[in-house]
């Protein structure tokens, strides 16, 4: 759930609201070894923090996860020149980087910006409509991609010893970066 669902990103309008009636404010997802978290960064931190702890310390959640995707509108991280800067969610991504165990690799992907960006590490990534963004984006050494020029989506396969792969495909079937 992002804000863009809503004319004056309020929330009021139906595309979220039937998003909020089906699926909540946050959700998980725990396919064979690997749990999405999947979070409407507009919400409440402190009620976030909250929800995902609860998560974390269930053991039978947890029980097997090698791979986590933490996904929401917002990032924990941001390559340079974003429009919108890290740190708007900072309270709930210190939270959950803390207490994600250090055995299991984690993932942050978000959309907030309009572009398609990766860390140097791949543990930070931007898929926010894939691209043909009205903003632009820099590069640097921790951030060396950001396409603000190419429509796409962000494909995730989850592997069968419970990791996972990731490509950017434009919009026209091209794999650009993996």
């Amino acid at each position: 759930v992002g804000n863009h669902e809503a004319e004056n990103e309020d929330g009021s309008e139906s595309i979220e609201e039937e998003t909020l009636n089906y699926c909540g404010n946050s959700y998980w997802i725990k396919n064979k070894a690997t749990l999405f978290f999947l979070i409407n960064t507009n919400d409440n931190q402190n009620t976030l923090t909250t929800a995902f702890g609860k998560i974390l310390d269930n053991t039978t959640i947890m029980n097997g996860v090698k791979t986590i995707h933490v996904m929401g509108h917002k990032g924990c991280a941001t390559p340079p020149n974003s429009h919108h800067p890290a740190g708007e969610i900072k309270v709930f991504c210190d939270y959950i980087k803390s207490k994600i165990p250090s055995n299991i690799k984690t993932f942050y992907t978000s959309g907030h910006n309009h572009v398609y960006s990766e860390s140097a590490d791949k543990v930070y990534k931007q898929s926010g409509a894939g691209g043909r963004s009205h903003y632009t984006c820099g590069t640097n050494a921790a951030f060396p991609i950001c396409n603000n020029t190419n429509y796409g989506f962000l494909l995730y396969t989850i592997l069968q010893d419970g990791t996972t792969t990731h490509k950017f495909i434009d919009g026209n079937g091209k794999v650009l970066y993996k």
